[in-house]
């Protein structure tokens, strides 16, 4: 691999240009046929999750299916921003931080990470999110391989854990956890 540093100059072709005689022009791209209301908004956000999830679950991942990951889990994010509302905007934020730890971008995994936290600390979050939010900090820690921190908020999102009402949902959690590196979650049963 070339150190950056070195790359060879980037050269563009030479010769006549479109007609408007320069070497670049604006394209226009073609659009919705109309304004996207809130529920198209919704539907655009909800798959670019659960696409982003799908990427998540393969076993391995090229560096450009790292790149859709990252893409697919900004996308839900902007359209909850538009169409959701204080939990799509916790659980985007989670998706996107998710992702970069994925991809192995620390600082971005962290940034929204706590983003996501932050958020969740507001009254009326539900308990099961709130907990996922803080294991997302741990995840993030540990993708910036701070694993005191990584460690520490695994703690803070164990103790999270424990206070989950639902069952199911304390497993779905528990299990995130897990999966955070060298952190044992409490029991859940």
């Amino acid at each position: 691999m070339v150190p950056v540093g070195h790359l060879p100059p980037v050269t563009r072709p030479r010769g006549p240009g479109p007609p408007t005689g320069g070497a670049c022009r604006r394209v226009r791209l073609p659009r919705y046929p109309g304004p996207v209301d809130a529920s198209g908004h919704r539907i655009e956000a909800i798959e670019a999750y659960n696409r982003a999830w799908q990427l998540l679950d393969a076993d391995v991942r090229s560096p450009d299916e790292d790149a859709e990951l990252l893409t697919v889990a900004f996308v839900s994010r902007h359209h909850w921003q538009v169409a959701g509302g204080s939990q799509q905007w916790i659980m985007s934020d989670w998706m996107v931080s998710r992702a970069a730890a994925a991809a192995g971008i620390g600082h971005l995994a962290l940034l929204f990470a706590e983003r996501a936290y932050g958020r969740a600390l507001d009254d009326g979050t539900p308990d099961w999110l709130l907990a996922s939010a803080a294991e997302g900090v741990a995840r993030a820690y540990g993708a910036s391989g701070d694993l005191d921190q990584r460690d520490a908020w695994a703690a803070i999102a164990g103790s999270l854990v424990k206070s989950i009402g639902n069952a199911d949902d304390r497993a779905v959690v528990a299990g995130q956890l897990a999966e955070t590196s060298g952190f044992r979650p409490p029991d859940v049963g």
